[in-house]
């Protein structure tokens, strides 16, 4: 038994001829009545702790989702920068070997080829 209860039995022990004749019904409903909080108070703590599993899961779901969301946005922005360099490369490269070719073209025609 809790203090509470053992101070209501001291309460009681002093009291009126009422209490003494009932002291046991009352002392038997007050510990039915702990026995019932005590229950739910358990299943309160059960149900809180299976509640913030099930948050703490879902937030860390949702983090990941999150996280593969932010990488593949980057990729996707670095893929885009990649392929813009690439088209100005082969453009500059293109160029450079139109130019080798007329310069090649230069050379055959001046030396009677």
């Amino acid at each position: 038994r809790g203090l509470e209860v053992e101070g209501m039995e001291m309460m009681m022990a002093g009291g009126s001829k009422l209490c003494g004749k009932k002291k046991g019904v009352i002392m038997a409903k007050l510990d039915e009545l702990l026995a019932k909080l005590a229950a739910q108070a358990l299943l309160a703590n059960r149900t809180d702790v299976a509640l913030r599993e099930g948050y703490h899961a879902a937030r860390q779901r949702w983090l990941d989702a999150e996280s593969e969301y932010t990488l593949s946005r980057d990729r996707w922005k670095e893929a885009g920068k990649a392929a813009v360099m690439a088209g100005s490369s082969f453009d500059k490269w293109f160029e450079a070997r139109k130019g080798a070719e007329k310069g090649v073209k230069d050379v055959k025609k001046r030396s009677g080829e």
